[in-house]
């Protein structure tokens, strides 16, 4: 530029077309500034963070009838589809620029809408969630109640910061809980493993919450396979959902889990796994770990008195 060189020369340099210079230097250029390296990238900088500012429905003609619409109470969806309608089908305008343009140009308008909120909150994409490595479906477990297989899941406080990890057995019934602070990977990794190294485990079944990432370790801690429930499948791990529910007859729903002391929440675990079921014959969960254990060993004596 500095040294007069034509612009049919600088696109030789360059190897671009002499009409790009040309449009290059005619945007990027001040009024009363001569073209430069800073001040092109500046106005290509303003450009592109108003590019998404621009103004929506230029015409006036539909500017109107998206007003008339919204003052029928009608959504920002029923609007775009009624233009696109009227319109011969054609695109008009999405629901998401009613949107923009109602809290950015017109906020006159939104009080007719729907939920008339002050400001508008960005909804993520649920796409970029994050995903649980090596997960295995539960279809892959065996059939059948094995003694063994174990069910985990999260009873969660009501503000949602605490939490109790419950486990139960499918077989026996026979469940234990345990106090988590935060609902954190690694504690939730720790709580089954301290649970559960002293009982025979051969499966961990759970669900698909984020607090389950770790769930390798706690297989090569207890030396077990951990398999995970289909996407809204809770009654895949019903044992354990129906522990949570007997459970909430001890503590209420809005109970803070921070209060709970130790010896109260193994008080609430003696309580339920004495309880007779109808599932094992009426038997408690924990008389029927005895009778099995016992019948194992060869100790098992049907005149001898269990736990109900």
């Amino acid at each position: 530029m500095r040294r007069g060189v034509s612009q049919k020369e600088k696109a030789a340099v360059l190897k671009r077309d002499k009409s790009s210079i040309s449009r290059e230097v005619r945007r990027n250029k001040g009024r009363a500034e001569p073209y430069t390296a800073v001040l092109a990238q500046d106005l290509s900088m303003s450009r592109l963070s108003s590019w998404s500012k621009r103004r929506r429905l230029k015409s006036y003609r539909l500017r109107y009838k998206e007003e008339q619409l919204l003052f029928c109470a009608l959504s920002p969806e029923q609007v775009s589809c009624r233009l696109r309608l009227e319109n011969k089908e054609e695109n008009v305008i999405s629901r998401e620029a009613i949107y923009q343009r109602i809290y950015e140009d017109a906020r006159y308008l939104k009080e007719y809408l729907v939920r008339c909120k002050s400001k508008r909150y960005r909804h993520y994409n649920k796409r970029y969630k994050a995903v649980i490595r090596k997960r295995v479906s539960i279809k892959e477990r065996e059939r059948g109640r094995r003694s063994g297989d174990w069910q985990s899941d999260l009873l969660r406080c009501c503000k949602k910061s605490s939490a109790i990890n419950v486990c139960a057995e499918r077989a026996s019934r026979y469940r234990k809980k345990s106090y988590l602070d935060k609902k954190s990977y690694y504690e939730k990794r720790e709580a089954p493993i301290k649970m559960l190294i002293t009982e025979n485990c051969k499966s961990i079944t759970c669900g698909n919450s984020l607090e389950n990432m770790l769930h390798e370790e706690v297989n090569s801690a207890l030396k077990c396979r951990s398999y995970f429930c289909d996407a809204y499948h809770s009654w895949e791990k019903g044992t354990a959902e129906k522990r949570k529910g007997v459970i909430r007859r001890y503590m209420a729903k809005g109970r803070d889990f921070k209060n709970v002391r130790g010896e109260d929440l193994r008080a609430v675990e003696r309580s339920i796994n004495n309880t007779p079921k109808k599932r094992l014959g009426w038997l408690s969960p924990q008389g029927r770990r005895q009778k099995r254990y016992n019948g194992v060993s060869g100790k098992y004596n049907t005149s001898k008195s269990y736990t109900i």
